[in-house]
């Protein structure tokens, strides 16, 4: 028999009402004949307010205490998931997230699932009963409770899809599916019926709220389609995120994110003499490799970009501001015989993206254009394989994002 894993974010249990909805619905999915697994996180909110109650009696709660708070929130969103879909003539059995066989690493707060023994669940699945399973959590080798990082319960839904061997994850929540902008800053957003995996990673990792990072990374790497969807909307048919979509090759989306900063590193240049210009780019080169190295292995999370004008004696670095103090020190401390190296972190600034099937240079001219039309000032831009970037004033977010969703130059190079 097909089994299909259904997750309900935190807005989807916010309340009684909405907890019997989602129950109505995970009937309705097990009467078409699949076995169901739910995953359901804390109700709306619930993670917030504990957060703040915790820092309310400690400043600086201990991460383990804290691990063991927070677990409790979707535990409850668990147990009356359960109870609703007892009352609409299912049968159903909470887990928590050991009772579930989730065994994870010992980070506390942002831990990662090392391995699931999905014995328990797979009895109870024979024995015709929905296991409702408490996301964002997990269990130590020691039997120490752990949580997930933010939007983990995305992480549980589609690991257990994986290790269940089911047909789908379907995540619900609020909205109905991927768009091509956030609806609610771009009114022109069109749902997307499909997304490629690296697609959404991108959007993932740049500031879309739809899914956690690490679950598309689950996602990719076990072969697990998922479907987001809409609580409210259970029949829209929501966005299909798989290895292949229909947008491949094709512009796909944009998304803005302001939890980032500006590194800029100055390098001191020497004479324009031939000879000390050749020992300064390699000195450069030199110091550019290693210093990524070393962001990488001290675990700060830096991506290089790139001036639109050129200058040798100017790197920049898109930044997670958690991370930008770290940064900066780590540049200063690695100046590997570079003199007059200085650096500064630029703060107040957003980065917008846009995500495509596949490079597409004609799609970062046709952007930059866009907003420098627009008056816009660009600071830098990264780019990978699938995603241009573009780094503006914190003030002018919106209006760059609109700028260039509704630039039908640009949509039509993208196609």
């Amino acid at each position: 028999m097909e089994r299909l894993v259904i997750k309900f974010g935190g807005t989807s249990v916010m309340d009684a009402e909405r907890i019997n909805k989602a129950a109505q619905i995970v009937l309705e999915q097990s009467a078409e004949g699949v076995q169901v697994v739910v995953v359901v996180s804390a109700m709306g909110h619930a993670t917030d307010h504990l957060i703040a109650l915790a820092q309310d009696v400690c400043s600086k709660p201990n991460a383990r205490e804290l691990d063991l708070l927070l677990a409790t929130g979707e535990q409850a969103a668990a147990s009356l998931m359960t109870m609703a879909i007892g009352r609409h003539g299912g049968r159903a059995q909470c887990y928590t997230g050991a009772a579930a066989g989730i065994v994870t690493d010992d980070n506390f707060g942002d831990a990662h699932i090392r391995r699931i023994d999905p014995r328990s669940l797979e009895n109870c699945l024979r024995q015709g009963v929905i296991p409702v399973v408490a996301g964002f959590q997990g269990v130590t080798e020691e039997g120490e409770i752990t949580t997930l990082g933010r939007g983990g319960s995305d992480t549980t839904a589609i690991a257990l899809a994986a290790f269940l061997h089911a047909k789908r994850c379907d995540i619900y929540s609020d909205v109905k599916g991927v768009y091509t902008a956030d609806p609610r800053l771009v009114a022109e957003a069109r749902q997307l019926s499909s997304i490629s995996y690296v697609e959404m990673l991108e959007l993932a990792r740049h500031g879309a709220q739809i899914l956690n990072p690490r679950s598309v990374q689950i996602a990719i790497d076990r072969g697990v389609q998922v479907r987001v969807r809409s609580t409210f909307s259970p029949e829209d048919p929501g966005t299909l995120v798989t290895d292949h979509a229909k947008q491949r090759g094709h512009f796909t989306s944009m998304t803005c994110d302001t939890k980032r900063d500006c590194l800029a590193v100055s390098l001191g240049m020497p004479t324009s003499d031939s000879h000390h210009l050749r020992r300064f780019r390699s000195s450069r080169l030199h110091w550019k490799n290693s210093t990524v190295k070393l962001f990488a292995a001290t675990g700060v999370d830096v991506e290089l970009g790139n001036l639109l004008k050129h200058d040798p004696r100017i790197m920049v670095f898109g930044v997670d501001k958690k991370h930008a103090d770290k940064a900066k020190a780590l540049v200063l401390q690695a100046s590997n015989g570079i003199r007059n190296l200085s650096a500064h972190v630029e703060t107040d600034l957003a980065c917008v993206s846009i995500v495509s099937g596949e490079n597409n240079s004609a799609i970062e001219v046709e952007a930059i254009l866009t907003l420098t039309r627009s008056n816009i000032p660009i600071t830098f831009v990264t780019r990978s394989s699938h995603r241009f970037s573009l780094f503006v004033p914190t003030s002018k977010m919106h209006d760059a994002l609109n700028a260039l969703h509704n630039n039908r130059v640009l949509l039509a190079k993208a196609a």
